[in-house]
């Protein structure tokens, strides 16, 4: 036999506390289809599988344009602040059509650079090697990368 579940405590769980039906079941110690049920039957509006999950963010172009390129926050950044991943940021970039504003050579890509200035090396970004991206690429067509790991 099923306990019963009071409308007010799944209002609370799922509307206030924002809890999914997974996790709903869990704490009353039922099963999920109870649980969706119940939604149902006390006419409480679902939510979409999307915005359950962590890929639902609510933020608008212009909020991306703002911290992206005039706060100059990395995606990542932005993810954390929102409190998401970098992924579903990237994921609504594309959405709303907006360009990433590209990459910054970290502080020892930076010395490298200046060191190669002058020379058959140079540093793209656009140029893959597979799925890999060398730091620097010769431009002589000599087929020589140059990757550089670690920091100063």
């Amino acid at each position: 036999m099923r306990m019963t579940i009071v409308k007010e405590a799944i209002y609370r769980e799922y509307v206030i506390n924002k809890k999914k039906p997974a996790e709903m079941a869990k704490f009353f110690n039922t099963d999920i289809k109870y649980i969706l049920y119940l939604l149902d039957f006390y006419k409480i509006s679902r939510r979409s599988h999307e915005q359950d999950s962590l890929r639902y963010i609510d933020v608008s172009k212009e909020q991306l344009k703002k911290m992206h390129f005039e706060n100059k926050m990395s995606m990542s950044e932005i993810g954390k602040e929102i409190g998401t991943t970098k992924a579903t940021i990237s994921r609504k970039f594309k959405k709303f059509d907006l360009v990433f504003r590209g990459y910054d050579p970290n502080k020892t890509e930076k010395i490298l650079i200046d060191m190669l200035e002058g020379t058959k090396y140079k540093h793209n970004r656009n140029f893959k090697v597979g799925n890999k991206i060398p730091d620097f690429i010769n431009i002589k067509k000599e087929k020589k990368v140059i990757e550089l790991f670690g920091e100063i």
